[in-house]
């Protein structure tokens, strides 16, 4: 964490002031990725959700990779830091040359030499990950991988907030289009001969 960044805490607490304020996973969601990165000593950061149907670590959001680095290739669960899926997090000392790591070529290449990965879970169920990436030789503090996998909790959070809300949204679209036609069916409605 550089001297001038805000300490874990506040980040924390920006987070979650944001969370009550935004709803839009664009703005949201690389917003936990730049505060990952201001209050760590990591220099970038990203958020994958996982498909569950292909097994690939869909981006979400990053801040601090470049294009180049983020178009890689698809990132594999079964070949990238699978463990992360298992619910806990895992820690890449050397980036370069880790079996885990499905790209080190990209990871030299963008100057990342180790990389912390915690699970985004919902319920129990691991929908993704944070991945906060290092370009200097690291060993996360116990804090800080908790501070990670908080940030990721409210990520987890947000992800879960907008469904509801699209849910909630497209539940009251439909009653308002049933009640619509309904009305409109009556509007049609000729009452028998004499009734008025």
């Amino acid at each position: 964490m550089s001297p001038s960044s805000a300490s874990p805490f506040e980040t924390f607490c920006d987070v979650v002031r944001a969370m009550a304020r935004e709803l839009d996973l664009a703005t949201l969601l690389p917003l936990i990725c730049r505060k990952a990165v201001e209050a760590t000593p990591a220099g970038a950061a990203c958020l994958r959700l996982l498909e569950p149907e292909s097994g690939e670590l869909r981006l979400a959001a990053c801040h601090g990779l470049s294009d180049a680095y983020v178009d890689k290739g698809p990132v594999h669960s079964d070949r990238s830091l699978g463990e992360v899926l298992k619910g806990e997090p895992v820690f890449v000392a050397d980036a370069w040359s880790d079996p885990r790591v499905e790209y080190p070529e990209a990871n030299r290449a963008e100057g990342i030499r180790s990389i912390l990965s915690v699970p985004l879970a919902l319920r129990g169920e691991v929908v993704g990950e944070l991945r906060l990436y290092y370009r200097e030789p690291a060993s996360p503090e116990p804090g800080e991988v908790r501070f990670a996998s908080l940030l990721a909790e409210q990520a987890a959070l947000a992800i879960e907030n907008a469904r509801l809300i699209q849910m909630l949204r497209e539940m009251r679209d439909g009653a308002v289009r049933r009640s619509s036609e309904r009305l409109a069916a009556m509007s049609y409605y000729e009452p028998p001969g004499g009734c008025r």
